[in-house]
């Protein structure tokens, strides 16, 4: 295996390339110029049932407040990978609480549109 070809963008393939194919994959280049994955330090801690509540706040900010249709009016494809199934499964949960509708009916609509367009959030070993 010299080339990966599965990934419609390098970055999502490079942390793999290097930690398990000792950096020798050579990945196709962007279809498009993005940013595929984003890292942000937001300080939070796992509590002791291992979910990190700030990590989950920062990831609801971002897709109420960052995360916009292009031109055509199309959202981008959305995944969320985290460190452990139980933070995928509170992130899960936050984002299927009734009080989204009762209390936010655009982010709503909108969570709804991201999910048609392949919004997942999976624990590592998952995500591949």
């Amino acid at each position: 295996l010299d080339f990966h070809y599965r990934s419609k963008h390098p970055d999502l393939i490079e942390f793999s390339n290097y930690a398990f194919y000792g950096g020798n994959l050579i990945p196709f280049p962007a279809q498009k110029e993005y940013k595929s994955i984003n890292f942000r330090n937001v300080n939070g801690t796992f509590t002791d049932e291992r979910v990190n509540i700030e990590e989950i706040n920062e990831i609801i900010k971002i897709l109420r407040e960052e995360i916009h249709p292009n031109s055509k009016g199309e959202y981008p494809s959305i995944g969320i990978a985290t460190f452990n199934i139980q933070q995928r499964n509170f992130i899960i949960e936050t984002l299927n609480v009734d009080d989204i509708i009762e209390k936010d009916q655009n982010f709503y609509i909108k969570l709804q549109k991201l999910r048609k367009k392949g919004l997942f959030v999976k624990n590592l070993e998952n995500v591949q």
